[in-house]
């Protein structure tokens, strides 16, 4: 049998990323602002609307913890961890502190980029009924392992697992 994904396919490599992640959600988060390596670089206050946002990112992921146990986990599984900023209306207007952030699953969302500059203008993300969302560029963070192959997404680590796996 050939090995698509070795997260649902490997006990071990289930394992490894669960442990991880959890590891991960233990370490302290804190949001800063001003330019690091400076004085002007300062922790940001317990109720500024930042760390209120991440405190409690959404219904879905009640706390910081388990929100960045996910992030981690989608790292390691596919090498991109889609964060949807959302504004207290649905929109994501610039400038705005985001109400609540969710991820979206790698394979349902899509880059949109302008094909004469190669910039990126936003994201194609497929919902549960069908349908498609456009978001715009800055309504969605990637955080991303690096892809060669692509400016816009990352690699999965898994994926030279998977080709092991089945020389074996």
């Amino acid at each position: 049998d050939r090995v698509v994904d070795p997260f649902t396919q490997n006990t071990w490599v289930n394992a490894a990323i669960s442990a991880k992640a959890r590891n991960i959600a233990g370490v302290p988060f804190r949001l800063y602002t001003g330019k690091r390596g400076t004085d002007q670089k300062q922790l940001l206050a317990d109720n500024d609307p930042w760390v209120l946002a991440f405190d409690r990112p959404s219904p879905l992921f009640p706390s910081w913890t388990d929100f960045i146990a996910r992030v981690s986990a989608y790292l390691d599984r596919w090498g991109e961890a889609p964060i949807v900023l959302l504004g207290a209306d649905g929109d994501m207007p610039v400038g705005s502190v985001p109400a609540e952030l969710y991820l979206a699953e790698p394979n349902r969302i899509a880059e949109d980029v302008d094909r004469a500059s190669q910039v990126l203008i936003g994201w194609r993300v497929q919902i549960g009924n069908g349908a498609t969302q456009y978001l715009a560029a800055h309504a969605v963070v990637l955080v991303k392992e690096l892809n060669l192959a692509s400016l816009y997404r990352g690699a999965s680590p898994l994926a030279p697992i998977a080709e092991a796996v089945d020389f074996d």
